[in-house]
């Protein structure tokens, strides 16, 4: 192995273990620099209760407070505003819908909405909640269990609506769905799904069949599959698929040394 090939080779196994770290804790850098996740708490505390209850003057913290912990144990779920008025007993889809823009402005929670030309029936559509970061949500969550593959689409959210993107979900008619359908300007410009495994035969058919049902409703002529797996190229029906290992897309925004480029080949 050549000495150029050799650097390569260990900066993306560095940048692969970072990536693990970070499924774990999340990023905040001093939960980053001293491991304790018991920070995460403190900081979703002062998040509800300084930037959320005292800035918008909230007389029943419990409910913003239950809000909170369903969504945290919720990430990715498709969730209506009915749903969660029941959820946290209230008489007023308003309020839910007070709370979640709350949320999204103290950089808490984001809602994702389904892509659909008609701005009712986006408006009418369940939303896909997400955190700004899942190591926060996870240490407040009621689920004791990890869910790879939400955590895994939370982060792509999130880096997502860091680039700057306009992001939704599809789904269609028959319940086939894309994770993201991602707008730019007027423009539909890429779909993504995101699988912590496409080896078994039943989750390569539903991830890549929603796919490319996405890609060819909407003229698109590749997607992208963002996994935990090796990358690599194929085409199906006329679209291309590209898949690749989520620690090698999240690092196209690093132009550290040349070495990962945002044109680079998946392979």
């Amino acid at each position: 192995m050549h000495c150029r090939d050799f650097l390569i080779a260990e900066k993306r196994a560095c940048i692969a273990r970072l990536y693990n770290d970070y499924l774990v804790s999340g990023g905040f850098p001093e939960v980053v620099k001293s491991r304790d996740t018991s920070l995460l708490q403190e900081y979703f505390r002062d998040i509800i209760f300084r930037d959320v209850v005292t800035r918008y003057s909230i007389r029943n913290v419990r409910e913003i407070r239950e809000l909170a912990l369903f969504l945290a144990s919720n990430l990715s779920c498709m969730s209506s505003y009915k749903k969660l008025k029941d959820v946290i007993s209230v008489n007023s889809l308003t309020t839910v819908k007070n709370y979640i823009g709350y949320f999204e402005d103290v950089y808490l929670f984001f809602a994702a909405g389904l892509f659909d030309y008609s701005l009712k029936r986006q408006m009418y559509n369940p939303s896909k909640i997400y955190c700004i970061d899942h190591g926060l949500s996870s240490s407040i969550a009621f689920r004791f269990s990890r869910d790879l593959g939400r955590i895994m689409e939370n982060i792509v959210f999130i880096e997502l609506k860091r680039r700057g993107l306009e992001v939704y979900y599809w789904k269609d008619k028959k319940g086939r769905e894309c994770d993201f359908l991602i707008k730019k300007g007027r423009t539909l410009i890429e779909a993504v799904q995101v699988s912590s495994n496409i080896s078994a035969r039943d989750t390569w058919d539903r991830e890549i069949t929603g796919a490319i049902v996405t890609a060819e409703e909407f003229g698109l002529k590749e997607v992208k599959i963002l996994t935990t797996e090796d990358p690599g190229n194929e085409t199906v029906r006329g679209i291309k698929i590209h898949y690749i290992p989520i620690w090698q897309w999240l690092s196209t925004s690093i132009k550290e040394n040349g070495i990962f480029q945002e044109n680079s080949s998946p392979t």
